[in-house]
Parts: C-alpha cells; sequence; structure tokens
C-alpha cells in the first residue's frame, strides 16, 4: 500500500470516528454528561469510571483478536464488521483521555478551592 492509499483510509476513518462520535454521543449523555454511561456503570459496579470504560473497551479488543484469527483462518470480515471495531478500538482511548481530563479538573478544581 502506498503512502498515498494509506492517507485515503485513515482520512476517512477520521470522518467516520466524528460521525459516530455525533451519533453515539447523543445515545449515551444523560444530563449533559458526555461520559454518564461510564459513570452510571461505573456506581454499579463499584468501580471508576475509568475502570467502566476499559471493561467495555476489551470487549472490543476481543472483537479485534477475534477478526485476526478468521484472517488467520482464511475468513475475511464483513466491511461492516471491520468498520464498526475498528472505530470502536479508535474512539475509546480518546474516550478514555476525556475521562482523565475530567478529573484532572476537577482535582484542580478541588484545590483551587481549598486554597
Amino acid at each position: 500500500m502506498t503512502p498515498e492509499q494509506f492517507k485515503v483510509i485513515f482520512e476517512a476513518r477520521l470522518e467516520k470516528i466524528r460521525q459516530k462520535e455525533i451519533i453515539k454521543g447523543k445515545q449515551y449523555s444523560r444530563h449533559g454528561d458526555r461520559f454518564s454511561h461510564f459513570k452510571d456503570t461505573a456506581a454499579d459496579e463499584n468501580i471508576t469510571p475509568e475502570r467502566a470504560l476499559m471493561d467495555m473497551w476489551k470487549k472490543h479488543i476481543t472483537y479485534t483478536k477475534y477478526i485476526i484469527e478468521d484472517i488467520e483462518n482464511g475468513m475475511s470480515p464483513s466491511e461492516e464488521h471491520l468498520d464498526e471495531v475498528t472505530g470502536d478500538m479508535m474512539i475509546y482511548p480518546v474516550l478514555l483521555e476525556g475521562l482523565i481530563r475530567e478529573r484532572i479538573e476537577i482535582a484542580q478544581d478541588g484545590e483551587e478551592t481549598k486554597s
């Protein structure tokens, strides 16, 4: 694959992620909080939102492993399945970054309040 061919794939993926985030963001957000899904799951499981996200992300890692195993056994994934798994694998780190940045911001605000 040439660098130019890869760039086309890369740019298309970024656009798909943008579109998916808009749709999924609306589905999973509650009360104006983009991370409510992770926070609610965390509260139910008595874990941190970051841990809840990681646990959900593992599902997509497993799906990716299955795609690789299928390829090694001569089976190709459907375009739809590859698209879905690839997009999820790429967006979860960004969601995790957002959760961590939010936690840092809250901690910093708490420190400012104490001063």
